[in-house]
């Protein structure tokens, strides 16, 4: 395979960004080279690591992640009024970020006038 290796610290096998994949001006896009880590990672580490829909209730809406390991929280359309972050579930802290890592046991609260679209990746 042609293109540029990519190692990744303790593992054997690079990834490759294909030639190829340029933008107008020549430079590699840094979408596909993160989609590219991204797929190797995948693939290293667990054969499913699909987006899970969160089912969103009332406003303003809390959810943990009760997983043992990160998740990415996707928070996506509708219309929020508010996105909070917690250590513990009762003191909240603004964040207002649609994409939030969030390790185990803690919370995210979504406030909203329109129901959002959320979506949890496991980010191991």
């Amino acid at each position: 395979m042609s293109g540029v290796p990519l190692r990744l610290p303790g593992y054997h096998t690079p990834l490759h960004i294909k030639e190829g994949e340029t933008s107008p001006t020549g430079e590699r896009e840094l979408g596909q080279v993160w989609k590219t880590f991204f797929q190797g990672l995948s693939a290293l580490h667990s054969p499913n690591l699909q987006p899970r829909v969160i089912t969103v209730g009332a406003s303003p809406f809390v959810y943990q992640n009760k997983n043992s390991y990160p998740v990415l929280i996707i928070v996506g359309n509708g219309t929020t009024t508010g996105i909070d972050w917690s250590p513990d579930g009762i003191t909240f802290y603004f964040i207002n970020m649609r994409a939030l890592l969030l390790t185990p046991g803690f919370f995210i609260r979504v406030g909203y006038t329109v129901t959002p679209d959320m979506f949890e990746v496991p980010f191991i």
